[in-house]
C-alpha cells in the first residue's frame, strides 16, 4: 500500500514564517520611527523659523530691540504653540528641546538673540538675530 502525502503546515514552515513576518514588522517599525523622528525635527525648525520672523518683523520695529524673556506675555502676535516643543515643553525649560538665549540686555530690551532646537535627526538647529 502506497503512503498519502500529509497536507498541512510543517513546524519548520511555520517557523519561517514567523521569523518572516517579525523581519517585515521589524523594518516596518524602524521606518515608522524615522519617519515620525524626522516629522518632529520639521516641526521644530518651523517653529524656530516663526518664532525668528515675529522677532525680526513684528517685535524689534515695534521695541528697538529682543525680548529679555520669551514667553506668550512677550510675544502676543506669536501663537503659543510655537514656544512648545513637540513634547510638550515650553521654551527654556531645563528638559525642553528649545532654548532662546538673549544677549545685550538692558531694561528688558536685549540686542541680539541666539534660538536654538535640538534635533533627533541633525545636528541642532540655529537662528540668530539679524546684525544691525
Amino acid at each position: 500500500m502506497k503512503a498519502l502525502p500529509r497536507r498541512g503546515v510543517t513546524t519548520l514552515e511555520l517557523l519561517a514564517i514567523v521569523v518572516l513576518a517579525g523581519l517585515v514588522a521589524s523594518l516596518f517599525w524602524i521606518q515608522k520611527s524615522d519617519a515620525d523622528s524626522r516629522q518632529m525635527d520639521s516641526a521644530r525648525k518651523q517653529s524656530m523659523n516663526a518664532i525668528a520672523y515675529y522677532l525680526e518683523g513684528t517685535y524689534y520695529p515695534l521695541h528697538h530691540g529682543y525680548p529679555a524673556v520669551l514667553d506668550a506675555a512677550s510675544t502676543k502676535g506669536l501663537s503659543s504653540e510655537y514656544l512648545t516643543d513637540p513634547h510638550g515643553h515650553t521654551i527654556n525649560q531645563p528638559s525642553g528641546d528649545y532654548v532662546y538665549l538673549p544677549t545685550g540686555c538692558q531694561d528688558g530690551v536685549c540686542s541680539a538673540y541666539k534660538l536654538t532646537a535640538t534635533l533627533q535627526k541633525e545636528a541642532p538647529f540655529t537662528k540668530t538675530s539679524v546684525v544691525r
